[in-house]
Protein backbone atom coordinates (compact mmCIF):
# COMPACT_ATOMS: atom_id res chain seq x y z
CA UNK A 1 0.00 0.00 0.00
CA UNK A 2 2.79 2.37 0.98
CA UNK A 3 4.47 2.08 -2.47
CA UNK A 4 1.09 2.43 -3.97
CA UNK A 5 0.23 6.03 -2.38
CA UNK A 6 4.00 6.97 -3.56
CA UNK A 7 3.80 6.00 -6.67
CA UNK A 8 0.18 7.69 -6.95
CA UNK A 9 2.23 11.26 -5.01
CA UNK A 10 5.39 10.89 -7.42
CA UNK A 11 3.02 10.28 -10.81
CA UNK A 12 0.89 13.51 -9.15
CA UNK A 13 4.01 15.81 -9.14
CA UNK A 14 5.04 15.28 -12.18
CA UNK A 15 1.89 15.99 -13.60
CA UNK A 16 1.99 19.75 -12.19
CA UNK A 17 5.41 19.90 -12.94
CA UNK A 18 4.78 19.38 -16.55
CA UNK A 19 1.52 20.94 -17.19
CA UNK A 20 1.79 23.78 -19.26
CA UNK A 21 4.94 23.32 -20.41
CA UNK A 22 4.85 21.45 -23.57
CA UNK A 23 3.08 23.80 -25.80
CA UNK A 24 4.47 26.41 -27.43
CA UNK A 25 2.62 29.83 -29.12
CA UNK A 26 1.03 27.97 -31.71
CA UNK A 27 -0.32 25.42 -28.96
CA UNK A 28 1.66 22.62 -30.62
CA UNK A 29 4.03 20.57 -28.16
CA UNK A 30 7.39 21.27 -28.21
CA UNK A 31 10.49 19.42 -27.05
CA UNK A 32 11.97 20.75 -23.92
CA UNK A 33 15.33 22.37 -24.21
CA UNK A 34 18.18 20.44 -22.09
CA UNK A 35 18.55 23.03 -19.61
CA UNK A 36 14.69 23.18 -19.02
CA UNK A 37 14.75 19.25 -18.02
CA UNK A 38 17.91 19.74 -15.68
CA UNK A 39 15.70 22.29 -14.00
CA UNK A 40 12.45 20.62 -13.05
CA UNK A 41 14.07 17.09 -12.20
CA UNK A 42 15.52 16.05 -9.32
CA UNK A 43 19.10 14.46 -8.76
CA UNK A 44 17.49 11.26 -8.06
CA UNK A 45 15.66 11.22 -11.67
CA UNK A 46 19.28 12.33 -13.36
CA UNK A 47 20.20 8.08 -12.84
CA UNK A 48 18.80 4.95 -12.70
CA UNK A 49 20.33 2.01 -11.26
CA UNK A 50 19.24 -1.63 -11.26
CA UNK A 51 15.69 -3.25 -12.34
CA UNK A 52 13.51 -3.93 -9.42
CA UNK A 53 9.65 -4.54 -9.90
CA UNK A 54 7.57 -1.89 -8.36
CA UNK A 55 10.82 0.90 -8.26
CA UNK A 56 10.89 4.21 -9.54
CA UNK A 57 13.74 2.77 -11.67
CA UNK A 58 11.85 -0.24 -13.15
CA UNK A 59 9.62 3.12 -13.77
CA UNK A 60 12.34 4.59 -15.94
CA UNK A 61 13.23 1.29 -17.74
CA UNK A 62 9.78 1.11 -19.13
CA UNK A 63 9.45 5.00 -20.08
CA UNK A 64 8.59 5.15 -24.21
CA UNK A 65 12.47 6.02 -25.32
CA UNK A 66 10.05 7.58 -28.88
CA UNK A 67 8.34 10.05 -26.05
CA UNK A 68 10.80 10.20 -23.16
CA UNK A 69 13.41 13.21 -23.31
CA UNK A 70 15.47 11.89 -20.98
CA UNK A 71 16.67 8.14 -22.48
CA UNK A 72 18.09 5.66 -19.26
CA UNK A 73 20.84 3.37 -19.19
CA UNK A 74 20.93 2.97 -22.99
CA UNK A 75 23.71 0.31 -23.81
CA UNK A 76 26.56 1.37 -25.59
CA UNK A 77 29.70 -1.03 -26.45
CA UNK A 78 32.63 0.41 -27.93
CA UNK A 79 34.71 -2.38 -29.54
CA UNK A 80 38.48 -1.28 -31.36
CA UNK A 81 38.90 -1.14 -34.78
CA UNK A 82 41.66 -3.49 -36.22
CA UNK A 83 44.25 -0.93 -35.56
CA UNK A 84 43.05 -0.53 -32.18
CA UNK A 85 41.74 2.79 -32.23
CA UNK A 86 38.00 3.42 -31.03
CA UNK A 87 35.54 5.21 -33.29
CA UNK A 88 33.05 7.76 -31.71
CA UNK A 89 29.53 5.87 -30.34
CA UNK A 90 26.47 7.19 -31.82
CA UNK A 91 23.03 6.54 -29.43
CA UNK A 92 19.62 6.05 -30.68
CA UNK A 93 19.40 9.97 -30.35
CA UNK A 94 21.94 13.09 -30.75
CA UNK A 95 23.13 13.22 -27.19
CA UNK A 96 22.31 16.75 -26.01
CA UNK A 97 23.60 16.67 -22.35
CA UNK A 98 25.04 13.55 -20.81
CA UNK A 99 24.00 12.88 -17.28
CA UNK A 100 25.75 9.48 -16.01
CA UNK A 101 27.81 7.46 -17.68
CA UNK A 102 28.68 3.97 -16.00
CA UNK A 103 29.74 -0.07 -16.33
CA UNK A 104 26.39 -1.56 -16.98
CA UNK A 105 26.86 -4.62 -15.13
CA UNK A 106 28.32 -1.81 -11.73
CA UNK A 107 25.20 0.62 -11.95
CA UNK A 108 25.56 1.61 -8.45
CA UNK A 109 29.14 1.95 -8.71
CA UNK A 110 30.81 5.77 -9.13
CA UNK A 111 29.75 7.12 -12.48
CA UNK A 112 32.84 7.98 -15.28
CA UNK A 113 34.15 11.51 -15.50
CA UNK A 114 33.58 13.78 -18.36
CA UNK A 115 36.64 15.08 -20.21
CA UNK A 116 38.81 12.62 -18.24
CA UNK A 117 36.86 9.04 -19.36
CA UNK A 118 35.02 10.48 -21.92
CA UNK A 119 34.21 13.42 -24.39
CA UNK A 120 30.61 14.99 -25.83
CA UNK A 121 31.26 15.35 -29.39
CA UNK A 122 30.00 18.42 -31.51
CA UNK A 123 27.52 15.80 -33.53
CA UNK A 124 26.04 14.55 -30.43
CA UNK A 125 28.30 11.19 -30.10
CA UNK A 126 30.23 9.96 -27.41
CA UNK A 127 33.63 9.07 -27.48
CA UNK A 128 36.49 8.06 -25.12
CA UNK A 129 39.31 10.72 -23.82
CA UNK A 130 42.80 10.17 -24.58
CA UNK A 131 43.50 9.00 -21.05
CA UNK A 132 39.88 7.49 -20.52
CA UNK A 133 39.70 4.54 -17.35
CA UNK A 134 36.93 3.58 -19.97
CA UNK A 135 38.05 -0.02 -21.54
CA UNK A 136 36.53 -0.67 -25.37
CA UNK A 137 36.05 -4.46 -25.94
CA UNK A 138 39.54 -5.83 -27.75
CA UNK A 139 39.39 -6.00 -31.49
CA UNK A 140 40.28 -10.10 -30.96
CA UNK A 141 37.92 -10.54 -28.32
CA UNK A 142 35.03 -9.50 -30.53
CA UNK A 143 35.98 -11.03 -33.71
CA UNK A 144 38.12 -14.09 -32.59
CA UNK A 145 40.29 -16.38 -34.80
CA UNK A 146 38.32 -19.25 -34.06
CA UNK A 147 34.62 -19.40 -32.88
CA UNK A 148 31.57 -21.38 -33.82
CA UNK A 149 29.82 -18.84 -35.24
CA UNK A 150 31.78 -16.62 -38.26
CA UNK A 151 31.32 -13.07 -39.27
CA UNK A 152 31.68 -11.25 -42.79
CA UNK A 153 33.40 -7.95 -42.39
CA UNK A 154 32.16 -5.10 -46.04
CA UNK A 155 35.67 -5.96 -46.96
CA UNK A 156 34.68 -9.93 -47.83
CA UNK A 157 37.12 -10.69 -44.58
CA UNK A 158 36.16 -13.21 -42.43
CA UNK A 159 36.95 -13.83 -38.70
CA UNK A 160 35.36 -15.05 -36.16
CA UNK A 161 32.75 -13.43 -34.11
CA UNK A 162 31.86 -13.53 -30.01
CA UNK A 163 28.45 -15.36 -29.23
CA UNK A 164 29.23 -15.10 -25.40
CA UNK A 165 26.76 -12.60 -24.29
CA UNK A 166 28.72 -13.00 -20.64
CA UNK A 167 32.03 -11.66 -22.47
CA UNK A 168 30.12 -8.77 -23.94
CA UNK A 169 28.03 -7.71 -21.01
CA UNK A 170 31.40 -6.77 -18.86
CA UNK A 171 32.35 -3.78 -21.78
CA UNK A 172 29.37 -2.46 -21.75
CA UNK A 173 28.13 1.05 -21.06
CA UNK A 174 24.78 2.36 -19.51
CA UNK A 175 23.94 5.81 -20.54
CA UNK A 176 21.99 8.02 -19.41
CA UNK A 177 21.10 11.42 -21.74
CA UNK A 178 18.91 14.15 -22.70
CA UNK A 179 17.77 14.24 -26.25
CA UNK A 180 16.50 17.10 -28.04
CA UNK A 181 16.16 15.75 -31.77
CA UNK A 182 12.66 14.68 -33.01
CA UNK A 183 12.24 10.85 -32.69
CA UNK A 184 11.76 9.48 -36.44
CA UNK A 185 9.70 6.46 -37.40
CA UNK A 186 6.78 4.30 -36.84
CA UNK A 187 5.84 5.08 -33.31
CA UNK A 188 3.50 1.85 -31.30
CA UNK A 189 -0.06 3.40 -30.37
CA UNK A 190 -2.17 1.78 -28.26
CA UNK A 191 -4.68 -0.77 -29.39
CA UNK A 192 -6.24 -1.31 -25.68
CA UNK A 193 -9.87 -0.91 -27.18
CA UNK A 194 -9.71 -3.38 -29.68
CA UNK A 195 -8.23 -6.18 -27.59
CA UNK A 196 -11.73 -6.95 -25.97
CA UNK A 197 -10.58 -9.51 -23.80
CA UNK A 198 -7.67 -7.61 -22.17
CA UNK A 199 -10.06 -4.53 -22.14
CA UNK A 200 -12.77 -6.24 -20.04
CA UNK A 201 -10.13 -8.47 -17.57
CA UNK A 202 -7.30 -5.71 -16.70
CA UNK A 203 -9.03 -4.54 -13.89
CA UNK A 204 -9.15 -8.01 -12.05
CA UNK A 205 -7.60 -11.82 -12.18
CA UNK A 206 -5.29 -11.57 -15.38
CA UNK A 207 -4.07 -14.05 -17.37
CA UNK A 208 -0.95 -13.88 -19.57
CA UNK A 209 0.32 -16.48 -21.93
CA UNK A 210 3.57 -16.01 -23.66
CA UNK A 211 4.14 -18.41 -26.68
CA UNK A 212 7.74 -18.11 -28.61
CA UNK A 213 11.38 -18.78 -29.34
CA UNK A 214 14.32 -18.22 -26.79
CA UNK A 215 14.10 -14.08 -27.06
CA UNK A 216 10.68 -15.36 -25.03
CA UNK A 217 12.66 -17.61 -23.37
CA UNK A 218 14.78 -14.94 -21.57
CA UNK A 219 18.08 -15.54 -23.62
CA UNK A 220 19.94 -12.19 -23.94
CA UNK A 221 19.22 -10.03 -20.95
CA UNK A 222 21.66 -9.37 -17.89
CA UNK A 223 18.55 -10.98 -15.86
CA UNK A 224 20.13 -12.53 -12.74
CA UNK A 225 23.28 -10.44 -12.82
CA UNK A 226 23.74 -6.70 -12.64
CA UNK A 227 21.16 -4.48 -13.63
CA UNK A 228 19.46 -7.14 -13.51
CA UNK A 229 16.85 -6.94 -16.66
CA UNK A 230 14.65 -9.77 -16.53
CA UNK A 231 12.81 -11.48 -20.63
CA UNK A 232 10.61 -9.26 -20.90
CA UNK A 233 7.84 -10.91 -20.79
CA UNK A 234 8.40 -10.85 -17.29
CA UNK A 235 8.70 -6.83 -17.63
CA UNK A 236 4.99 -6.50 -19.32
CA UNK A 237 3.68 -8.40 -16.55
CA UNK A 238 5.45 -6.84 -13.72
CA UNK A 239 4.49 -3.51 -15.27
CA UNK A 240 0.79 -4.09 -16.00
CA UNK A 241 1.03 -4.85 -12.45
CA UNK A 242 2.72 -2.16 -10.94
CA UNK A 243 0.09 0.04 -13.35
CA UNK A 244 -2.99 -1.90 -11.63
CA UNK A 245 -1.62 -2.17 -8.43
CA UNK A 246 -1.90 -5.91 -8.28
CA UNK A 247 0.64 -8.36 -7.27
CA UNK A 248 2.34 -10.77 -9.72
CA UNK A 249 2.40 -14.30 -10.01
CA UNK A 250 4.90 -16.03 -12.23
CA UNK A 251 3.75 -19.94 -13.03
CA UNK A 252 5.92 -22.38 -12.86
CA UNK A 253 5.54 -26.43 -12.18
CA UNK A 254 1.73 -25.62 -11.11
CA UNK A 255 -0.89 -23.89 -12.41
CA UNK A 256 -2.18 -21.76 -9.18
CA UNK A 257 -4.21 -19.18 -10.76
CA UNK A 258 -4.60 -16.96 -8.23
CA UNK A 259 -7.43 -13.85 -7.56
CA UNK A 260 -6.55 -10.66 -8.27
CA UNK A 261 -3.04 -10.69 -9.46
CA UNK A 262 -1.65 -10.80 -12.82
CA UNK A 263 -0.77 -14.47 -13.67
CA UNK A 264 1.48 -15.04 -16.22
CA UNK A 265 2.90 -18.54 -18.17
CA UNK A 266 6.39 -18.18 -20.14
CA UNK A 267 6.30 -21.15 -22.62
CA UNK A 268 8.71 -19.64 -24.76
CA UNK A 269 11.29 -22.60 -25.95
CA UNK A 270 14.82 -21.85 -27.52
CA UNK A 271 15.31 -22.22 -30.80
CA UNK A 272 11.65 -23.17 -32.10
CA UNK A 273 9.94 -21.64 -35.09
CA UNK A 274 6.31 -21.37 -35.58
CA UNK A 275 6.01 -23.92 -37.66
CA UNK A 276 7.36 -26.43 -34.85
CA UNK A 277 5.11 -24.98 -32.20
CA UNK A 278 2.62 -26.03 -34.22
CA UNK A 279 3.17 -29.59 -32.51
CA UNK A 280 3.49 -28.06 -28.81
CA UNK A 281 -0.41 -26.76 -29.35
CA UNK A 282 -1.17 -30.61 -30.93
CA UNK A 283 0.87 -32.11 -27.59
CA UNK A 284 2.84 -34.04 -30.28
CA UNK A 285 6.13 -32.85 -29.56
CA UNK A 286 7.75 -35.78 -30.46
CA UNK A 287 6.64 -35.57 -34.07
CA UNK A 288 8.16 -32.10 -34.44
CA UNK A 289 10.17 -31.87 -37.46
CA UNK A 290 14.18 -30.58 -37.47
CA UNK A 291 14.42 -29.64 -33.86
CA UNK A 292 17.89 -30.22 -32.19
CA UNK A 293 18.08 -31.99 -28.67
CA UNK A 294 17.66 -28.32 -26.38
CA UNK A 295 14.80 -27.57 -28.29
CA UNK A 296 12.96 -30.79 -27.95
CA UNK A 297 13.48 -31.40 -24.40
CA UNK A 298 12.77 -28.04 -23.70
CA UNK A 299 9.32 -28.65 -25.41
CA UNK A 300 8.39 -31.76 -23.96
CA UNK A 301 8.86 -29.95 -20.53
CA UNK A 302 7.12 -26.60 -21.31
CA UNK A 303 3.93 -28.26 -23.15
CA UNK A 304 1.69 -29.27 -20.50
CA UNK A 305 1.40 -26.38 -18.36
CA UNK A 306 1.25 -23.92 -21.61
CA UNK A 307 -1.53 -25.76 -22.88
CA UNK A 308 -3.41 -25.97 -19.53
CA UNK A 309 -2.85 -22.00 -18.97
CA UNK A 310 -4.12 -21.78 -22.64
CA UNK A 311 -7.24 -22.52 -21.11
CA UNK A 312 -7.33 -20.15 -18.51
CA UNK A 313 -5.40 -16.98 -20.34
CA UNK A 314 -6.96 -13.54 -21.12
CA UNK A 315 -4.20 -12.67 -23.50
CA UNK A 316 -1.86 -14.80 -25.71
CA UNK A 317 1.35 -13.40 -27.30
CA UNK A 318 3.16 -14.81 -29.90
CA UNK A 319 6.85 -13.58 -30.62
CA UNK A 320 8.36 -15.45 -33.62
CA UNK A 321 10.74 -14.69 -36.53
CA UNK A 322 14.42 -15.02 -35.75
CA UNK A 323 14.48 -18.75 -36.12
CA UNK A 324 12.23 -18.96 -38.85
CA UNK A 325 14.52 -16.83 -41.12
CA UNK A 326 17.24 -18.53 -40.11
CA UNK A 327 19.35 -19.68 -43.05
CA UNK A 328 19.64 -23.15 -41.76
CA UNK A 329 16.84 -23.99 -43.34
CA UNK A 330 17.87 -24.50 -46.79
CA UNK A 331 20.13 -21.77 -46.79
CA UNK A 332 16.53 -19.11 -47.07
CA UNK A 333 14.83 -19.56 -44.35
CA UNK A 334 10.53 -19.73 -44.49
CA UNK A 335 9.56 -17.06 -46.91
CA UNK A 336 7.08 -14.37 -45.60
CA UNK A 337 4.11 -15.59 -47.48
CA UNK A 338 5.22 -19.36 -44.81
CA UNK A 339 5.90 -17.34 -42.36
CA UNK A 340 1.91 -15.94 -42.35
CA UNK A 341 0.49 -19.31 -42.76
CA UNK A 342 2.47 -20.25 -39.34
CA UNK A 343 1.50 -17.81 -37.47
CA UNK A 344 -2.07 -18.24 -38.96
CA UNK A 345 -2.11 -21.97 -38.03
CA UNK A 346 -1.23 -20.96 -34.68
CA UNK A 347 -4.11 -18.94 -34.23
CA UNK A 348 -6.31 -20.65 -35.09
CA UNK A 349 -5.03 -24.08 -33.01
CA UNK A 350 -5.42 -20.93 -30.16
CA UNK A 351 -8.39 -19.80 -30.92
CA UNK A 352 -9.97 -23.62 -31.42
CA UNK A 353 -8.82 -24.55 -27.44
CA UNK A 354 -9.53 -20.56 -25.90
CA UNK A 355 -11.90 -18.29 -28.74
CA UNK A 356 -12.28 -15.36 -25.82
CA UNK A 357 -8.55 -15.12 -25.97
CA UNK A 358 -6.65 -11.76 -26.67
CA UNK A 359 -4.08 -12.37 -29.05
CA UNK A 360 -1.23 -10.27 -29.39
CA UNK A 361 1.49 -10.70 -32.17
CA UNK A 362 4.85 -9.53 -31.55
CA UNK A 363 7.41 -9.01 -34.58
CA UNK A 364 11.19 -9.79 -34.29
CA UNK A 365 13.80 -7.92 -33.48
CA UNK A 366 16.48 -8.01 -36.31
CA UNK A 367 19.10 -10.32 -36.75
CA UNK A 368 22.83 -9.71 -37.69
CA UNK A 369 23.01 -10.20 -41.06
CA UNK A 370 26.71 -10.79 -41.57
CA UNK A 371 27.17 -13.53 -39.17
CA UNK A 372 27.24 -17.29 -40.55
CA UNK A 373 26.88 -20.92 -39.40
CA UNK A 374 30.41 -22.35 -41.11
CA UNK A 375 33.73 -20.74 -41.63
CA UNK A 376 33.21 -20.60 -45.56
CA UNK A 377 30.25 -17.93 -44.79
CA UNK A 378 27.95 -20.18 -47.17
CA UNK A 379 25.01 -20.42 -44.57
CA UNK A 380 23.52 -17.12 -43.20
CA UNK A 381 21.85 -16.63 -39.31
CA UNK A 382 19.09 -14.79 -41.46
CA UNK A 383 18.36 -15.85 -44.88
CA UNK A 384 14.68 -14.51 -45.64
CA UNK A 385 13.67 -10.66 -45.33
CA UNK A 386 12.45 -10.67 -42.36
CA UNK A 387 11.57 -7.25 -42.74
CA UNK A 388 8.75 -8.41 -44.46
CA UNK A 389 7.39 -11.16 -42.11
CA UNK A 390 6.23 -7.71 -39.65
CA UNK A 391 4.53 -6.75 -43.08
CA UNK A 392 2.88 -9.87 -43.25
CA UNK A 393 1.45 -9.89 -39.94
CA UNK A 394 0.05 -5.98 -40.41
CA UNK A 395 -2.01 -7.46 -43.41
CA UNK A 396 -3.29 -9.80 -41.16
CA UNK A 397 -4.63 -8.13 -38.09
CA UNK A 398 -6.39 -5.68 -40.40
CA UNK A 399 -9.47 -8.04 -40.95
CA UNK A 400 -9.26 -9.62 -37.31
CA UNK A 401 -10.61 -8.72 -34.48
CA UNK A 402 -9.62 -9.29 -30.55
CA UNK A 403 -6.21 -9.35 -32.31
CA UNK A 404 -3.17 -6.96 -32.88
CA UNK A 405 0.63 -6.24 -33.43
CA UNK A 406 3.06 -4.73 -31.29
CA UNK A 407 5.81 -3.55 -34.48
CA UNK A 408 9.20 -4.45 -32.68
CA UNK A 409 11.08 -4.83 -36.27
CA UNK A 410 10.16 -1.05 -37.11
CA UNK A 411 10.39 0.45 -33.95
CA UNK A 412 13.94 -1.30 -33.77
CA UNK A 413 14.32 0.29 -37.44
CA UNK A 414 13.73 3.74 -36.32
CA UNK A 415 15.78 4.11 -33.42
CA UNK A 416 18.90 2.94 -35.74
CA UNK A 417 18.20 5.87 -38.15
CA UNK A 418 20.36 8.06 -36.03
CA UNK A 419 23.53 5.29 -37.06
CA UNK A 420 23.40 3.35 -33.63
CA UNK A 421 24.83 -0.08 -34.72
CA UNK A 422 22.56 -3.28 -34.55
CA UNK A 423 25.45 -5.16 -32.28
CA UNK A 424 24.78 -2.43 -29.72
CA UNK A 425 20.96 -3.83 -29.63
CA UNK A 426 22.47 -7.21 -29.45
CA UNK A 427 23.77 -9.75 -26.50
CA UNK A 428 26.00 -11.88 -28.43
CA UNK A 429 26.44 -10.65 -32.01
CA UNK A 430 23.64 -12.93 -33.01
CA UNK A 431 19.99 -12.52 -33.23
CA UNK A 432 19.32 -12.02 -28.94
CA UNK A 433 18.43 -8.65 -27.40
CA UNK A 434 20.67 -6.99 -24.97
CA UNK A 435 19.06 -5.10 -21.88
CA UNK A 436 18.36 -1.99 -23.63
CA UNK A 437 16.42 -4.01 -26.95
CA UNK A 438 14.35 -6.37 -24.30
CA UNK A 439 13.49 -2.72 -22.68
CA UNK A 440 12.06 -1.94 -26.50
CA UNK A 441 10.60 -4.99 -26.70
CA UNK A 442 8.45 -4.38 -23.71
CA UNK A 443 8.08 -0.58 -23.92
CA UNK A 444 6.43 -1.51 -27.48
CA UNK A 445 4.41 -4.50 -26.37
CA UNK A 446 3.46 -1.98 -23.26
CA UNK A 447 2.29 0.63 -25.62
CA UNK A 448 0.43 -1.47 -27.86
CA UNK A 449 -1.86 -3.51 -25.24
CA UNK A 450 -2.38 -0.64 -22.47
CA UNK A 451 -4.68 2.54 -22.54
CA UNK A 452 -3.45 5.41 -24.08
CA UNK A 453 -0.71 7.30 -21.69
CA UNK A 454 -0.92 4.56 -19.49
CA UNK A 455 2.97 4.21 -19.44
CA UNK A 456 4.76 7.29 -17.50
CA UNK A 457 7.03 9.29 -19.50
CA UNK A 458 10.30 11.01 -17.99
CA UNK A 459 9.45 13.81 -19.07
CA UNK A 460 6.48 14.59 -21.97
CA UNK A 461 7.34 15.80 -24.75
Amino acid sequence: MKNCIRFILITAIIFVMLSGCTEGNNGVKRMYTAEEIEQMISEEDMQCGNYAHGTDNARKYVAPVWDSQIIYNETVLLIEEADGSVKPASLIYKIAKILTVKKSNTLNADAYTEDEDYILTQDGKIALAEQSDIQAMPYGLYYPSTSDWFYKHADDSITGVVSNAAIIRQYELSITYIRVQEYDGIKPTSRHNDLTTLKQKINGTLNLLFLGDSITEGNGPSNSSSPYIPPFCDVVSQTIADIKYKDINKISQTLNIEDGKVNYFNAGVGGITAEQYKYMLDNNVDSMPYAGDYTKNKARLVTPMMLSMLNEADVVFLAFGSNDGGGWNGGKGATPIVFKSNITILINKIKAINPQASIVLVSSMKSNDRVYTNSLCTVPLLGSNTAEYESMLNEYVKEKQNIVIAPVWSVLSALMHNGKPLNNFLADARNHPNDFMTRIYAQTILTTILPEGAIRIYPEV
